[in-house]
């Protein structure tokens, strides 16, 4: 339960234990996830930051971390760069949000000067991220890049300035007290969630339940506050007194952890509450318990992951350097008939241009490079055989660049699946189409001998909503061409995230769906796509019969018309309440 409460006793916690420590070494330890060993009050610890949208946390253990040595980000570059070496001068939480910020100093000794820069970690569900920023608050880089087309209202990436979240206009809790604040009496934990600045749910219900004597005593003193908002002082109460009561809660579905005792917990049967000396320590023995708050994901299927989006990534970064080289050519290509006038002009002038001259400007104001070593007629020549080379190469290159954008774009859409896979046997699948495609062009993968899916994961998977009707999705290139091309009746509504790789979803029968059908198909579509860890995602649905292959592309890489878009949240099988 990461809520503004928790990242209060946090910041605060981290201050007491870590101000002045030097950071002696970084890893990364998955796509979103990093860990910094820290030399603080004569101790070695590690600090986990991870920005995974389901397990967003911050921790502070003893145990060593250790991270995957094969994978080496863009993020994790910059952190060993400017963040090794330095020392936290200063760790805040903007109030009542779910942020904090680490300011770094870093000392040079050659030179004398200091270098300071800021860690900024929100831990904000989907929207969650890591940034480094420098002191002007430019972004340096971020361990989730979020494009102008994901969020118009806040990108991150490098070069960018780092906008804060913007504020909500809501009430503080502790200095909210007039009489005619009156909670909604259907649903006052909801009221208060919406009324008060950092109130998360959980927070809410323990202060109803608080109130419940005072309400259960018939409260009708129109000029006190009401018991409601006066309950949310009392477990908000800690902000101003820091008077924590932090511990677990462990219960037959897992364990969870908490700054404050949660007394609306402990009311259920089986609900079991121990004490911690720190919240830092309830997070750690929540983590360590592992089912409702597992820290890190080391298994070998992560690894086993990572390595293969790594492979997938250099050799997506391979086609994007080729399609970048191949525009280049085409751009020059298009100076094609310039070069043909220069090597007109020097036959016009030819008889005062100056021999051995490396430049000439004609009368009416036109400079000519020329090379010294030729003469007039050969600097002509020259022009003239550029000319003809830049003709052909500008036959040539558009059919070129159309090609290389298809394969950068299938391997995309392949790097996003490996990202998506969800297990051994998904992992596996997609890492079979990985080798298909590598073997073919000749790229180095790595081959893990005796591996193999299940014959259950190389078909598409398959849910049943609510209503009755079926969602299919392909987990990798030739599972998405069998639901398109295979499955698909013509009616069917066919769903993709627009302008990012992802899953095709499939809705049948597409005939008579309704408007929440259609919206839980888009939200599985946005979940099974790039932008999965957006606030929303445009989707894009069509009925089947306007899906067309893209020739000469990989599987699962196709064309369509008659399109409609609607913007959804993100959203995973379960919470689509899927059945299989």
């Amino acid at each position: 339960m990461f809520d503004a409460l928790t990242m209060a006793a946090i910041a605060r916690e981290l201050s007491q234990q870590l101000h002045g420590g030097r950071i002696q070494a970084a890893v990364q330890i998955d796509a979103l996830s990093v860990a910094f060993e820290v030399y603080a009050s004569r101790r070695r610890r590690w600090l986990v930051l991870s920005a995974d949208p389901e397990r967003n946390r911050i921790l502070l253990t003893s145990e060593r971390v250790t991270g995957d040595a094969e994978r080496v980000s863009p993020l994790l570059l910059r952190l060993r760069r400017l963040v090794v070496g330095a020392r936290i001068a200063n760790i805040t939480q903007p109030p009542y949000e779910r942020v904090l910020r680490f300011d770094l100093q870093n000392h040079d000794p050659e030179d004398d000067s200091i270098t300071s820069s800021a860690l900024i970690v929100e831990l904000m569900g989907r929207r969650s991220n890591i940034m480094l920023i420098d002191t002007d608050d430019r972004i340096l880089e971020a361990v989730k890049r979020v494009t102008p087309e994901m969020s118009r209202v806040r990108p991150i990436r490098p070069g960018g300035v780092y906008i804060p979240p913007p504020p909500l206009d809501r009430r503080d809790p502790l200095r909210s007290t007039p009489p005619d604040l009156v909670p909604d009496a259907k649903s006052p934990d909801r009221w208060l969630v919406s009324t008060f600045a950092g109130v998360s749910p959980v927070i809410a219900r323990e202060a109803v339940f608080r109130a419940q004597p005072a309400l259960a005593a018939d409260y009708r003193n129109p000029d006190a506050p009401h018991p409601v908002i006066t309950s949310l002082q009392t477990v908000m109460a800690p902000l101003a007194n820091h008077a924590w009561e932090p511990g677990i809660y462990v219960t037959d579905d897992g364990v969870g952890f908490s700054p404050v005792r949660l007394l609306h917990m402990e009311q259920h049967e089986g609900v079991e509450w121990i004490a911690c000396a720190s919240v830092l320590e309830a997070a750690e023995q929540a983590s360590q318990h592992g089912t409702a708050l597992r820290v890190l994901d080391t298994t070998k299927h992560a690894a086993r992951q990572e390595r293969l989006v790594a492979e997938v990534a250099d050799a997506l970064a391979r086609a994007q350097r080729r399609v970048d080289a191949l525009e280049e050519q085409l751009r020059q290509a298009t100076a094609a008939e310039e070069l043909r006038e220069t090597g007109d002009a020097i036959y016009t002038w030819l008889h005062e241009i100056p021999a051995r001259a490396g430049a000439y400007t004609t009368p009416d104001g036109r400079t000519i490079t020329l090379d010294p070593t030729l003469t007039g007629s050969q600097n002509a020549q020259e022009y003239y055989e550029r000319y003809r080379k830049a003709q052909s190469a500008d036959a040539q290159l558009p059919d070129l660049i159309v090609t290389a954008e298809g394969e950068r774009d299938y391997l995309a859409q392949l790097m996003t699946l490996a990202r998506l896979a969800d297990g051994y046997d998904a992992i596996e699948s997609v890492r079979l189409e990985w080798l298909e495609w590598a073997k073919a062009n000749h790229v180095r993968a790595t081959v893990n001998r005796g591996a193999r899916p299940a014959k259950s994961a190389r078909k598409p998977a398959s849910w049943t909503l609510p209503s009755g009707r079926r969602l299919m999705a392909g987990r990798t290139g030739p599972q998405n061409d069998e639901v398109t091309f295979t499955v698909a009746a013509p009616d069917d509504l066919w769903f993709h995230a627009r302008g990012m790789p992802g899953a095709h979803v499939l809705l049948r029968p597409g005939y008579g769906a309704t408007d929440g059908d259609i919206e839980a198909a888009a939200q599985l579509a946005a979940w099974l796509s790039d932008g999965r860890s957006a606030t929303t995602v445009p989707v894009d649905v069509v009925e089947k019969r306007h899906v067309r292959r893209m020739r000469h592309a990989g599987p699962g890489m196709v064309t369509f018309r008659n399109e409609r878009t609607v913007n959804v949240a993100p959203a995973s099988p379960a919470a689509l309440n899927l059945t299989t």
